[in-house]
């Protein structure tokens, strides 16, 4: 079952990353998804809690929303941030499969899976999911650990960039849009 490898991956990530060299696609792809479900459910229940206390709101359909997003979007987001990282990773000197950066974020995220639906301490589940890639990808695509962590950086950095610059545009344009 996919919960016997979340302790490893928390206590000796290095271990557990050679471990799973030689797994498959799928078995990373079915403990993902085991994963984001046990984080779509207790977000879901969190959020919904939340939204109560404050708002009042119909709770069970806040839930099954919440609970939705969470698990496609959590889905799809890990498979499309694989891609961006193969990219870094590639460009970088990583010249293993596609399958074994699927296979890094994937495992990688398990911090974020159990520690995501904490508010403020997922915090700590998305810093050690990023330094769980740069182990990842020291073990599975062969990387020198420097190289790993540019790529982790470039993963990060670049897209927040862009959003920063969107956001400045953005700005900028409501500032041109006064009535005087």
């Amino acid at each position: 079952m996919c919960f016997k490898k979340i302790i490893p991956f928390f206590a000796a990530p290095a271990k557990a990353f050679e471990a799973e060299r030689r797994e498959n696609l799928f078995e990373a792809l079915k403990y993902g998804l085991c994963g984001i479900a046990v984080l779509a459910v207790l977000s879901g229940i969190v959020s919904t809690v939340i939204l109560k206390a404050v708002a009042g709101s119909n709770v069970v359909f806040a839930f099954l929303f919440l609970f939705l997003i969470t698990l496609v979007g959590g889905f799809l987001g890990l498979v499309f941030y694989s891609l961006w990282l193969h990219l870094w990773t590639y460009l970088l000197g990583g010249r293993e499969e596609f399958e074994n950066t699927v296979k890094t974020v994937f495992y990688a995220a398990t911090p974020v899976y159990y520690l995501g639906w904490i508010p403020f301490v997922s915090i700590i589940g998305l810093v050690w999911f990023f330094v769980l890639q740069a182990v990842g990808l020291t073990k599975l695509q062969k990387l020198s650990t420097g190289s790993a962590i540019l790529v982790v950086l470039a993963g990060i950095l670049i897209p927040l960039a862009l959003m920063g610059i969107m956001l400045l545009g953005a700005l900028m344009g409501l500032q041109t849009m006064r009535p005087f």
